[in-house]
């Protein structure tokens, strides 16, 4: 509910900027090559699921994200760590120590 009344809010800002503009509408040929496009992706999922399961994929995906973004968490955690008012340099040279590791593998 909190979502929708958000998305609607969002949405009224859009139109509030952008509704002054009057675009011309899509063509149908458009449209049409567009909505073959995406049927012929949406449809051959199902081969894929043939090799790999779904499951595999929606596990693998946010494991690959995670893995190419390390960098930009290990820096992120890495400044939350040094903000805190204690002692923390012990848990800064063991993730330094891991992050060196990973790199290593």
């Amino acid at each position: 509910m909190i979502i929708e009344g958000l998305f609607n809010a969002l949405f009224g800002i859009f139109d509030l900027i952008f509704g002054w503009i009057n675009l011309p509408d899509v063509p149908d040929s458009f449209m049409n090559t567009i909505t073959t496009y995406f049927g012929y992706i949406f449809n051959n999922l199902q081969l894929i699921y043939l090799f790999i399961r779904p499951v595999t994929i929606k596990t693998a995906i946010p494991i690959f994200i995670a893995i190419m973004n390390f960098d930009k968490i290990y820096r992120f955690t890495m400044f939350l760590i040094r903000k805190l008012p204690i002692g923390v340099k012990w848990l800064e040279y063991y993730i330094c120590f891991s992050y060196a590791c990973l790199m290593i593998i």
